[in-house]
């Protein structure tokens, strides 16, 4: 029997604010969930300061020695998964492999060097391959899937429409990865 684990997904719901991860994490403490995933990002890494959503980013972002806060008060507590949306912010992940997970976000599924890089530091790598076609999941796989690394990756799929029509989910995926015994997991977007 497969077990179902739960991912708590607080992206930048917090608008920035620490009290609101503190206190979203905690909800997540409470509840069945396995993992807590949170984004890491640093604006004038991830658009140009002219960009007209530049200052919507950095308001939202959260200072490295804040998430060093964070990732020492709770990862003990709970699983972590960070999910970088940049090299610096990658990087920062690389500096606490021992205590948290790594998500690869789907802008990133097509970076072979960072997908490696990744399953040589972290002990378990989430793939995000929603949007992919299947020729872009079944390289990655043959790519990637081996004896040595088939316990560190699990692929993450999602429609990534709000709300997700029932048509559009390809939940076909699911009995593909079954098949070659690949931990999987689904991000669910509909209502």
């Amino acid at each position: 029997m497969n077990k179902i684990q739960f991912i708590t997904e607080i992206a930048s719901t917090h608008n920035g604010n620490l009290k609101i991860i503190d206190f979203l994490i905690h909800k997540h403490l409470k509840s069945a969930s396995n993992f807590v995933k949170l984004q890491i990002f640093k604006a004038n890494q991830l658009v140009d300061k002219s960009d007209i959503n530049f200052k919507k980013f950095q308001k939202i972002q959260i200072k490295y020695q804040d998430w060093e806060k964070i990732l020492q008060k709770y990862h003990k507590k709970t699983k972590i998964i960070l999910e970088p949306f940049d090299l610096v912010s990658y990087n920062f992940c690389k500096k606490h492999k021992k205590k948290v997970y790594l998500k690869i976000s789907t802008s990133e599924s097509d970076n072979l060097k960072l997908i490696e890089d990744a399953l040589q530091n972290f002990r378990k790598v989430f793939i995000n391959v929603s949007g992919y076609e299947r020729k872009h999941i079944d390289f990655l796989i043959k790519k990637f899937f081996n004896k040595y690394t088939k316990k560190k990756i699990v692929f993450l799929y999602g429609f990534q429409g709000f709300p997700s029509k029932p048509d559009d989910l390809r939940l076909s995926l699911f009995d593909f990865f079954k098949k070659k015994k690949i931990e999987c997991g689904y991000s669910d977007h509909s209502l």
